[in-house]
Formats: C-alpha cells, structure tokens, sequence
C-alpha cells in the first residue's frame, strides 16, 4: 500500500446508503482485511437520512446503492448531490448497462461498482482514487474562486467575450463603469454601447488577434454608459483557449482614459492659449539655458532689440550687453541658480542691434523638469526707458523742491535759535530776581515779566519744532523709562494752571497699563501738555480729566490709548477738520481772545505718528471736548511691573469718599480700590453722615474718610468739624483733598482734626503712602496726635527719604559739598568716602541703599570699585546696592561703559539739582519694585 493510501485509510468514515445490512458487514470486512488502519462504516436506508449524516458528521465518502426507501434510480443520486459537492460519491448496483453507467457518470458520480461483482481490492481501489481525485479536484476548485475572486474585485475592468463578442464574464468595475447589472451584462454585445464606427474599429483589433494570437491594444475606445455618458477606454484583447488549444473567445483589461484625455486636451488648448497670449503680449518673455543663450522667446523680444526674430535664438547675453551689465545679469541668475528664489526686479542695459541704448527690467526664476532638475531660466523683461527718464526727472524736481523746503525751514529754525537764545538769558534772570528781596509791586512786575517771556518762549519753541518737522529732523528717541513716574513728574504744571482757574483738574492711569515700557518720553510728555494746556485754556468752569488706557498689548510691544476731557466751549464738527493744521485755529476770533500760534496741535499730530500712533477730538460746540491720541511702545526686556503686590496695611480696609464730582469720585475709588481697599462714595456732606452713621450700626465702620476741600451746601471744613463733634464718629481719620490750597490751609486742617491735607491730583503713590502713613499712626494717643504733624505730600517725601541711606563717593572736595548741600536739602542721610577703596571699606560694614560713584578717583577709580560691589565673593554687604555715576565725561560711549561695569544709572556734571534728584527718586522707586 502507498503512502497516500496508508494516509487516506488512516482513521477512513464512509457513509453507506444501503436497504441490506449484509453489504455494510461485507463491505467492512473487506476492507479491514485489506488495511491495518481502522475504518468505520455508517448505513443509511433513506436519502433523507443520509443528508442528514453528512450534515452532522465529517465523512471521507459515500457508497451509494440507487434504490433505498425514500428515492430509486438516477434521481437518488442527483437528490444527494444537490445538497452535498464536496464528498466524492460511488455507485453500485445491479445494471451493466453501458448507457445507464454513462448517465451515472455524467452526473457526478466518481465511479460505479457492479454489486454482484464486487471485489474487495477492486473497491478499495477505487475508494482511494475517488478521494484523491476528489481532493485534487477541490484544490482547484478553490484555486479557481480564489482567483475569480481576485480578478471579480480588480481596480481595473476585466472582461470575457465569446468569439461573436457577447460577454460571458465581467468583473464588478466593468460592470459598474458600463452602468449596468451584472445580470444584465451577460450576453451584451460591444455594438450595443459603442457607435459603429468604434464596433467596427474593435472587430478589426478582435479579428486581428484572433488570426495572429498576439495580444493588442486600442486607446481611444469610446463607449456610451447606460446613464448616456461617453468614456473613453484603453481596452487590451488577448485569446482565450480551450484544453486543446482551440480558440474559444477573448479576454482583457479596459480602462478608464477619459480624465487623461480630458487633461491632456486642455493641457492642449491652454498651450495654445497661452502661446498665443506670448506671442501677443507687451512685454517680452524669454528662457535661457544655464550658459544664459536664449532657447525660446516671444515676438515682444524682437521688437525690444530692434531685429528680426529668428536672430536672437541661442544668443548670448553677452552678444547685447557691455561688460558691466553682462556681469550684473550674470551675477543676478547665478543668485537665483543657488537659491532658487525668483529675483523679480533686475535692471540692466541692453545695447539694441540698431545700436540704441535701452533699460530693461526682468524678473527671472529657475526651469526645472518634472524630476526637479535645473535646466535654465525663464522671465519676463519690459523696457523702462520712459520710466526711468520720467522717475531721475521727478526725482531731480523733488530734490529741488526738497532744497527749497529745506532753505526755509532751516532759515525758520536758525531765526527761532536766534531767538530762544536771549529768551533764556530774560527767563533766567527773572528767576534770580524772584530770589531776591522784592517789594509787593515788584514782585508782580517780575511775575508778570516771567509769565510773558515763558509764552513767548512756548511760541518760539513751537516754530522751532515745527521747522525740525518740515526739515525731517525731527528726533524721537528710544529710551527705558518709567510712564506713570513720566506722567506724576509732569502733571504739576496742568494742576496748577487749572487750579489758578479754579477749575478741577484730575488724571487716572488704568492698572492694566504697563510702568516700564520704551519710548519717548520727552515728546509725550510735549503731546500731554500740549492737550492739557489747551483744555484748560478753553475751560471757564467745570473740570479736565486725563486718562490712559491700555488699548492693545502682545508680548513685546503695548498701544496705550490717552484722553484729555474738559467742560470747556467745545468745538463743532466743521471746524473739527482744521484743528490739526498747522498755523490754523478754528477762527480768527478765537485766535484774539486765547492767542496762540496754532501750532501745537500740528506738532502733536506729527509726534503721535512718529510714535506709532494717530490722533483725533470728539466734540460738540458748547459741550466740551475730547482729545486723544494712542502710541505704541516696547516693553522693557525680562520686567513685570502690571501687578504690584498690594499693601497688608491697606489690604481691606474700609474708606468713605464725600466729593461732589462724579469723575473725581470715579478716579478715586479705581485708585483706592486697586491698592486692596473697600471704597464707597457719597456726593454731599449730609449722605457721608448718614453712611458713616448706618456702618456703625453694621458694626463695619470706616477707616478712613476722604473729603473734598469745596462742595455744596456743606464744604470738607463743615463736614470734619461735625464729625469730630460726635462721639461716635470722632474717632475716624480724615484726609482733606482740595483743588485750590492756599497759605495756612494746613495749620486750620489740623486744628479741626484732619490727619493729612493733600493737594489734587493726587497721584497714586502718593495716595498710597498717605492712606498708609495714617493707618500705622491711628494708635497713637490723642495727645501724641496733637504734636503729630499733619501730613501732606511734601512730609510724605521727606518721610520716605529719611530712611534712605546713600553713600557718596566723590575725591574732589568742591564737588562733594555740593552734593552734600543737594543731599541734605532733599531729606536724605549721607556718608562720604573718598575713593573707591573707602567704598568697598564702607559697604563691608553698613547696607546702604544707593551709591553716588564718582567714575575719576586715586587709589580705584569708580569703574573698578563698581566692579568689585558686584562680585559676589567681595565682602561687601549689598551686591546689589543700586550704583548711579558721577562723571564729567558726557560721550554716549562713557555712558555705556559705566553701564557695562555694572551701575545703574548716570549723571554728568555739572550737577543739576533736578536731574539729581529725579536719578535718586528713580533708583529709590525701581528697588522698591524689586
């Protein structure tokens, strides 16, 4: 026995469909004599039962006799087949009819065994062969569906024709590119889809293949899909064969060309296009090989070069250039070849074939193939002769006009230097005699003089600023600085012009607005003043209110929004327009009764747009004015000022403010509330009673009350004096405010129980220093309070300059009693030392707070001396101490090397006692901050 057959009996199952019993034990023992492997027989006198076997047990093969109860003859083998494929089946029985095997064959059975002449050997044989065969014969099965599969769910469409060209077969694309059913389909013909022209092209391909047995294609194939739409198909035939090489039909692989041949004929058409739109266009286009010969162009370029054509092809640029051009253009694409960036702008000469010179400007970009490759250059050129004639004429014109404008202004500005010169000899000496012994007359003749000379100089200083504008020389600087210290430095002026009016003048910065920004702070502070002045200028009664806003903010850079509002006579919407022109005022009568050049507005709207920014005015005639202007600025590098940690002495803190001026209450409160209190307001001195009355019976009374100095029916003296005469309320702090303080104000505050007495605006710092100044003294005794000062900005100050320490380091003695005398005039404590070595002796035993350097000194000189504070293995106590320089060197460059050895701040001498003290105030507020 073979090997496969040793494999086939091992464990063999065979289904019997027998009515005797006998052929099942005789069939049975056959086997089992001829194998040692066991086999296992299973009869069955129905068909039913016998489907029903096979469909709960696995069986090897099945021995079929054709009569059994249920079904005789060939039927019972047909019934049996229709429900089982897969099991090889062997008929026996009684017939020896050649026909009737034939029949049995054919319809699927493996073999057919006579009964009466069954041989065992015989039947084992052939129980073998039927199921190898019938394994054999399922491999290919599945081999075949599996194939079907493949081809049935290709991307691409496959067919099978017969030799007419009827489809027996074709796959799910096919059938879905054609729009048909796959039921449908079958049978069709290709004339049925295709014109007979297309019919008669595919006979022809069918016919050739089928005489050649060659494979071939056709690419242009169009067929009309069953919705009506026409695709266009590249269809590839081969011949189909039978076993005995006989042709049977055709088969091949169609697909869809339409989008390509759509593409490829607008890709056609637009070539076309566009080839007409070069051949017809003004400007010339070129492309050049990569050694710069021209391999295609336009017949713009002929004309450009003042020749035919055909004479330009594969001509070098070197053909029509001088040297110099020749070497620029060849530079230029060199450029273009490394980078690969288009240059769009290059201008050169051109030497036409007639001899004429022209200028021509090109932009030019890399040629590259599909595969990315360089292959040259391609452009477009233009002749700007005419143009650049007409811009170096313009150009010429404009700089002669430039000189004129220039010659004026710089003749206005020298006449205006000629003139401020004297001015500040007349302001300066009217000065000195303000400082000496004069009687009442001649004060006010000198007030008078000063007042009229200050004007003048305001006016001369206008022009000047005006004619720096007109020149373009005006310089805005770029500097650190500090906006709300800016804006308290500058604010006295406006205060005090307001309040000789009798007018309220108040300003508010919003927390949100950055301290430590970039800019120019000098030329805003001209723009504020300038808007300031002139609302109280055209105010009689009422109040100005300047505010500043934070606008916009990323992360370097803010826009700052600043508003100048007033009660003043307003201005009406026509003449708005003229406001910001130079020399203009809104009408002649106004110019008469205020005065003034009309220039200030002009320059201001110039500064704001060097500034970053624009400015405007909202108004009505009548009912005041709204000036603003915005500027940007940068923030100082690595600071953070926005949120300033709120004081535990204020954090909670209950305070009332009584002013009958909604803005003044509004400013107020934002001030007080930001700095961690609980505000509330009353508008007369009658509702601050009765408020401060009800918060006892709330058991949360006020800390502190706030007062204006002027208001209706009961003023701040009136309102204090009630307050101390009860019982109950006297024990409140009061703090007075007022917009006109006079002489011996203070002394009468005092004696009705005011704890401080503050001059409006008041600015923040300020406000804060005050409101924690009387909160840390309400313990004290009232006796102690009786010899207590009262307390205003001035104490104030020289409270917080008290306890700064501030070592001056200075070699030369008149120098040094100089800033001794400034020093102690201030309020500050000082200690000398004489060179740089008595600094670092000085600062190894006390903290101080600043250090004035002297930068010249024997022994070690500032520079030096700086350098060894700010080492942190030097013994000194404070590295950080804040170091301002003294030096009679003013180069930018000295500046800078005092700064990079590590000082804070600079001053030159000699020293001006302001500057002085703006340096220190400003060392003294950034290590506060810090």
């Amino acid at each position: 026995m073979s090997t496969a057959e040793t494999e086939n009996t091992a464990g063999l199952k065979i289904l019997l469909a027998k009515k005797n019993p006998e052929t099942a034990e005789k069939i049975h023992s056959a086997i089992s004599a001829l194998s040692e492997y066991p086999c296992q027989i299973n009869r069955v006198e129905k068909i039913c039962d016998a489907i029903h076997s096979l469909s709960t047990e696995p069986f090897d093969i099945i021995l079929l006799n054709l009569a059994l109860q249920d079904s005789t003859g060939i039927d019972t083998l047909k019934n049996l087949l229709e429900k089982i494929r897969h099991l090889p089946v062997i008929v026996f029985g009684d017939t020896q009819n050649a026909a009737c095997i034939r029949e049995i064959i054919n319809a699927g059975a493996q073999d057919y065994l006579p009964e009466s002449q069954m041989d065992a050997s015989v039947l084992f044989r052939s129980m073998m062969t039927a199921i190898e065969r019938n394994k054999n014969f399922q491999t290919l099965c599945h081999s075949e569906e599996k194939f079907r599969t493949v081809i049935h769910n290709l991307e691409e469409s496959y067919y099978e024709v017969d030799l007419r060209g009827n489809y027996t077969y074709a796959n799910i694309k096919a059938v879905h590119r054609l729009g048909y059913t796959a039921d449908e389909i079958i049978g069709m013909n290709n004339r049925e889809y295709s014109t007979p022209e297309m019919a008669r092209q595919v006979f022809k391909l069918f016919k050739h293949v089928y005489e050649t047995g060659i494979p071939a294609t056709i690419d242009n194939y169009e067929v009309t899909t069953r919705q009506g739409e026409t695709l266009v198909l590249e269809l590839s035939v081969s011949l189909i064969r039978d076993i005995d090489g006989t042709p049977i039909g055709f088969n091949g692989i169609s697909r869809d060309v339409t989008e390509k041949k759509n593409v490829l004929k607008a890709l056609k058409q637009s070539e076309e296009k566009y080839r007409n739109i070069l051949e017809n266009m003004e400007d010339g286009y070129f492309e050049v090989d990569l050694i710069g010969r021209l391999t295609f162009y336009n017949n713009a370029m002929g004309r450009m070069f003042g020749c035919d054509t055909k004479e330009l092809l594969l001509l070098d640029n070197r053909k029509y250039m001088d040297k110099k051009n020749a070497k620029k253009v060849f530079n230029a694409y060199h450029t273009v070849y490394q980078t690969g960036i288009p240059n769009r702008s290059l201008q050169y000469e051109i030497i036409r074939f007639d001899g004429v010179k022209r200028y021509m400007e090109s932009t030019v970009s890399l040629m590259k193939t599909i595969d990315d490759k360089i292959i040259g250059f391609k452009g477009v050129a233009r002749d700007i002769t005419e143009r650049r004639q007409a811009v170096e004429e313009l150009a010429r014109a404009k700089a002669r006009a430039e000189a004129a404008d220039r010659s004026k202004s710089e003749f206005l500005a020298n006449m205006s230097h000629e003139i401020r010169t004297p001015m500040n000899g007349v302001i300066g000496m009217f000065t000195l005699l303000q400082n000496t012994e004069l009687t009442e007359e001649q004060i006010d003749f000198v007030e008078t003089g000063k007042q009229s000379a200050d004007s003048l100089l305001t006016v001369i200083n206008d022009i000047l600023d005006f004619s720096k504008i007109e020149a373009g020389k005006l310089d805005i600087e770029n500097i650190d600085f500090d906006l709300r210290k800016t804006i308290t430095d500058m604010i006295a002026v406006p205060a005090m012009l307001a309040q000789a009016k009798k007018l309220e003048f108040m300003y508010h910065i919003d927390p949100e607005v950055p301290s430590l920004l970039k800019g120019d702070p000098g030329r805003l502070r001209q723009i504020i003043m300038n808007l300031s002045t002139n609302a109280i200028k055209f105010t009689h009664t009422g109040e100005v209110v300047f505010r500043i806003f934070l606008e916009k903010e990323t992360a370097k850079k803010v826009i700052v929004k600043f508003t100048v509002k007033d009660t003043g006579i307003g201005i009406s919407s026509k003449n708005q327009s003229k406001l910001f022109n130079s020399f203009q005022q809104v009408d002649t009568s106004t110019t008469r009764k205020y005065g003034g050049t009309g220039l200030g507005l002009a320059i201001s709207k110039q500064l704001a747009r060097l500034m970053g920014g624009e400015i405007g005015i909202d108004s009505q005639e009548e009912q005041g004015a709204t000036f603003w202007f915005t500027a940007v600025f940068e923030k100082q590098k690595a600071v953070s000022d926005r949120h300033a940690e709120i004081s535990k002495t204020l954090q909670g803190r209950r305070i009332l403010i009584v002013d009958d001026n909604p803005s003044s209450l509004e400013i107020l409160s934002k001030d007080i509330e930001s700095q961690g209190c609980i505000c509330d307001t009353a508008t007369d001195g009658s509702d601050a009673l009765l408020k401060m009355r009800n918060s006892l019976k709330t058991a949360t009374p006020y800390d502190i009350i706030i007062c204006d100095m002027v208001m209706p029916n009961m003023d701040g003296i009136e309102l204090g004096t009630q307050i101390k005469a009860d019982p109950k309320l006297a024990g409140t702090r009061m703090i007075m405010l007022t917009s006109q303080g006079l002489r011996g104000d203070t002394e009468r505050m005092k004696q009705i129980g005011y704890c401080a007495y503050l001059t409006k605006p008041i600015a923040p710092a300020i406000l804060h220093d005050c409101l924690t100044t009387v909160l840390n003294t309400s313990q004290k005794s009232a006796k102690q309070e009786q010899q207590t000062s009262i307390i205003t900005k001035y104490s104030l100050a020289e409270t917080r300059r008290r306890n700064i320490r501030i070592l001056l380091v200075e070699d030369n003695l008149i120098n040094r009693k100089l800033a001794r005398h400034l020093l102690t005039r201030f309020g500050f404590q000082t200690d000398e030392a004489v060179t740089g070595k008595e600094a670092i002796t000085a600062l190894e035993k006390t903290p101080y707070d600043i250090v004035l350097m002297d930068i010249q000194m024997p022994e070690m000189d500032g520079l030096e001396a700086t350098r060894i504070i700010r080492d942190p293995n030097s013994k000194v106590l404070n590295h950080d101490v804040r170091i301002i320089a003294l030096t009679a060197h003013a180069m930018k460059g000295d500046q800078q090397m005092c700064l990079d050895a590590g000082m804070n701040d600079y001053i030159t001498k000699p020293i001006q006692p302001d500057t002085f003290l703006n340096a220190i105030e400003q060392q003294i507020k950034t290590k506060a901050n810090d």
